[in-house]
């Protein structure tokens, strides 16, 4: 339900169809979510994705079979960093079958967003030029992993100061 909130808040610079996002918000949702809640929280961000792509952007042609295997990729982009990151020998805690990522280290997040936005910006993005016949230049390529990982760091950053400013009014009550 957060991507859905955040879609339209991507910044991006004037200029050719496809030059990325420079904060991209709807991953940060992406990776907590999928930190969260493991593979539950899937179905949920294809479906934010598909809303969001559908409803809020004025881009041709979303409910095309390539497109719909781009959301998909781009969901499992998150599981594929955390399976990537158990595979390099990362700590993770196991729970009904799932690699869910032990909430209290934030270094993993912060390397989970990381490779995350590298799969997303670098395999999503040839997914996108072999399937959708688009030629994306290297540096369109470079501001989606930087814009992932800006987002994130912004989203997160957000998120732990308004953590921090209600554990203080809690406290003085």
């Amino acid at each position: 339900m957060t991507l859905w909130f955040v879609w339209a808040t991507s910044i991006g610079l004037p200029g050719s169809q496809y030059d990325g996002s420079l904060v991209f918000l709807p991953h940060a949702a992406r990776v907590i979510c999928t930190c969260i809640f493991g593979l539950y929280a899937i179905p949920a961000i294809i479906l934010a994705d598909f809303i969001g792509l559908e409803f809020f952007t004025s881009i041709p042609d979303v409910s095309s079979l390539s497109s719909l295997g781009l959301i998909v990729f781009k969901a499992f982009t998150v599981y594929l960093s955390l399976l990537a990151l158990k595979l390099f020998g990362f700590s993770f805690n196991y729970s009904k079958g799932e690699v869910l990522l032990n909430r209290s280290n934030y270094r993993h997040i912060g390397l989970i967003t990381i490779l995350s936005a590298f799969i997303n910006g670098v395999f999503g993005n040839a997914f996108k030029q072999v399937f959708q016949m688009v030629d994306i230049p290297l540096w369109t390529i470079f501001r989606y992993v930087v814009g992932d990982i800006l987002g994130t760091l912004v989203v997160f950053a957000v998120s732990v100061l308004a953590m921090s400013i209600y554990k203080d009014l809690v406290n003085r009550l």
